[in-house]
Parts: C-alpha cells; sequence; structure tokens
C-alpha cells in the first residue's frame, strides 16, 4: 500500500524528530518529499505559516533494495486543476520545468533519518554538506568544551527585566547599581558587524540576583545565535570586546579573546552557513536550530590549526557591516572571510566562491 501524509518541515530536519525519520523509512520506502519554497503560500494545509512537506511512502517488500528518494521543491502552490496535474506531470517525468526542482537523494542517508534535502532548491547543495563534515581539518564542535555551560536566552529572559531608560550616568543614583547591558536584539539594525556592542539594560528580577551573578560569570566575547532571518539577517555570531551575555545571542564558554575573534570569522564563513541552515526548523525563512544541533557541526581544531590568519581577517573587516545573505555573492567582505576560510581548510577559494553564489540565489534566502 501507500500512504500520504503531510508533516512540518521540522519532523524532516529536527533533531527531535530523527527516530520518527527512521521509523517512516524502516517500514516504508519514502518515494518522494515534496516541499514549497514560494515567498507566500507555501503550506499544503493553507492555514498555517511554517513550512510543510508531503511525504509520499511505500510498503516494500522483499529483498531488492529501496530505490532512491525523490525530491520535489515546488516554486509556488499550483492553484487549480489544471496546474496540478502539469505539476503531477513534471515530478513523474522528473522534469518540472518552471514549477521548480526534482532531484534524488540516496535511500541510505532517508534510512538513516537524513532528510535534510528537502530545504533546498538547487540539488548541488545537500551534497556540499558532505564534502564539508568529512574535511580533516575540521572537527565536532561538542568535542569542544565552550559550548558547554551556556546561558540560553529563556534563561536571561527568566533571570532579569529590561530596563528603557537608565540614565547616562549609572551611578547617578542606586536604583540601576545592579544593571548590565547585554545583547538582546538580532536585528541589522543594532548588529551588522563582527565587533559589535550590547544595546539594551537589564537588571536581576526581585529575588534572581543569586541566580543572575551565576549566568553573568557566564559571559564571554564569543556570541552566537541559533536562529537567523535568512532574508535579512546579517551575522549568526559575533565578537563583544568585553565579556557579556545575550538574549538573542548566547556566550559561549571561551575567555581567549583571539580563539573568540578566530571563531567569529569561522561562525560567518559560508561553510557554517550551509552547515546551520541545513537544520532548519518549522518556517525555512526564520531558521531555528538547537544547541544539540550547533553542537554536530564541524569547526576547526584551534589546538591543531593555525588561526592567526582568520584574526588577521577578523582585525581588517571587524567594522565593516556585512550584507544579508542573499547580496553575499558580491560582498567584499564575505569574500574576504571565505578566502581565509578556503586556505584554512584546503578548498580552493573560486569553489567555495561558487558555494557563496549558491547559497545566494535560493528562494528561500533570495526572498524569490
Amino acid at each position: 500500500g501507500t500512504a500520504a501524509t503531510v508533516i512540518p518541515a521540522t519532523v524532516c530536519t529536527a533533531s527531535a524528530s530523527f527516530e520518527q525519520r527512521k521509523y517512516f523509512a524502516r517500514h516504508f520506502h519514502i518515494e518522494r518529499l515534496v516541499t514549497c519554497h514560494a515567498k507566500k503560500g507555501f503550506s499544503f494545509s493553507g492555514n498555517t505559516d511554517i513550512h510543510e512537506c508531503l511525504m509520499v511512502g511505500r510498503r516494500w517488500s522483499g529483498n531488492q533494495p529501496k530505490p532512491d528518494t525523490q525530491i520535489v521543491v515546488l516554486n509556488r502552490m499550483p492553484g487549480n486543476t489544471r496546474e496540478v496535474q502539469e505539476v503531477l506531470t513534471g515530478i513523474c517525468k522528473k522534469d518540472l520545468k518552471e514549477w521548480g526542482s526534482t532531484y534524488y537523494w540516496p535511500e541510505e542517508k532517508t534510512r538513516e533519518g537524513n532528510w535534510s534535502a528537502i530545504q533546498w532548491y538547487n540539488k548541488k547543495i545537500p551534497g556540499l554538506i558532505d564534502v564539508i563534515q568529512s574535511n580533516p581539518c575540521l572537527i565536532k564542535a561538542n568535542s569542544t568544551p565552550f559550548l558547554q555551560h551556556l546561558t540560553l536566552g529563556r534563561q536571561t529572559r527568566a533571570t532579569f527585566r529590561k530596563i528603557d531608560d537608565v540614565p547616562i550616568d549609572q551611578d547617578a543614583t542606586g536604583q540601576y547599581a545592579d544593571a548590565v547591558k547585554i545583547f538582546y536584539s538580532k536585528s541589522p539594525k543594532y548588529h551588522s558587524t563582527l565587533r559589535s556592542e550590547p544595546e539594551q539594560w537589564i537588571a536581576p528580577k526581585p529575588d534572581q540576583e543569586d541566580t543572575a551573578k551565576k549566568y553573568l560569570k557566564r559571559a564571554g566575547h564569543f556570541l552566537f545565535s541559533t536562529r537567523l532571518d535568512t532574508i535579512t539577517g546579517t551575522l549568526t555570531a559575533l565578537y563583544s570586546p568585553e565579556p557579556h551575555i545575550g538574549n538573542g545571542w548566547i556566550a559561549a564558554n571561551l575567555k581567549d579573546k583571539g580563539r573568540a575573534k578566530a571563531l567569529t570569522v569561522w561562525w560567518n564563513s559560508t561553510p557554517m552557513w550551509l552547515q546551520l541552515l541545513n537544520m532548519r526548523a518549522a518556517k525555512l525563512t526564520w531558521s531555528g536550530w538547537s544547541i544539540a544541533q550547533t553542537r554536530e557541526t564541524f569547526i576547526p581544531d584551534l589546538n591543531q590549526c593555525d588561526y592567526a590568519p582568520l584574526i588577521e581577517v577578523f582585525e581588517q573587516i571587524k567594522d565593516t557591516p556585512l550584507k544579508p545573505m542573499k547580496d553575499q555573492a558580491n560582498d567584499p567582505a564575505r569574500a574576504q572571510i571565505d578566502n581565509v576560510v578556503a586556505d584554512m581548510i584546503g578548498i580552493e577559494r573560486d569553489e567555495i566562491a561558487h558555494w557563496r553564489e549558491l547559497l545566494s540565489q535560493e528562494p528561500t534566502i533570495a526572498g524569490e
């Protein structure tokens, strides 16, 4: 028999749904996964603003190997019966023409719970993740100590209250004696350069002073985010000259300023962005990934590699506003970041420039 069901795109990408994906793949041949990357009207349900996926599975018997999974990414949803028939014909003929893109995803990856391809329109991009994560110069982030014992945004919000009227002379009254500034907003209005300053005053809530002190001890120079607006966002990490914590930004357990600068450059490189955007959840244009997923990314081994070139590039462009991802193919600062990263991990500069261009052309990034 054949089963077809609409599932949130999160089910295809989230670590929490890993066993669910393996269950589906164990009991069915996942024949195709269909999604839509339109700017609006991208859901199958019609009454939700999250990205969804149509999963088509078929019972598989015998010892014959299961075929690969067909990935179907539509530019827009069909609006009438004729258009539905056009799309169906295109899917069957493996040629969607102006309706979108279709390609095949290895069955072993589907069986292993890796359904990440539904996030990508261009069939070349999913394979790049393996290229990056098999690079011998990189190690899994969870093997490093700086992503442990973090203060998350929800903990900051539960412990501190926002203050919007702190006087310039903070010591003028005792009312704001415990006030500190943190990185609060994700908006490029406040943070679009690698080096940045906190913008929001906060103070401990009543009876939260001890917890506040504990969290403030975790302040760091390197702060990263687990969310990104793929159309307008510019940063996935930043460097703070003084140690701080954040709300939309998470301070890593890292006190060394040199390493913090090096990681800030890496975190905003195309290889890192490809990894992070391969774990999108809910809405593909307002991406979120968990701390657990962040720890599964691959980063330079700062104990083994020479990261001085990363610091050098940081110093050169630290105050240069970075462009949104859709414009990064023509962003000289992005090119500087990717060039030094390419040299570090042994990939041709032109190759990473091509990755950067492919990324900027994705519909969920270009906003088209």
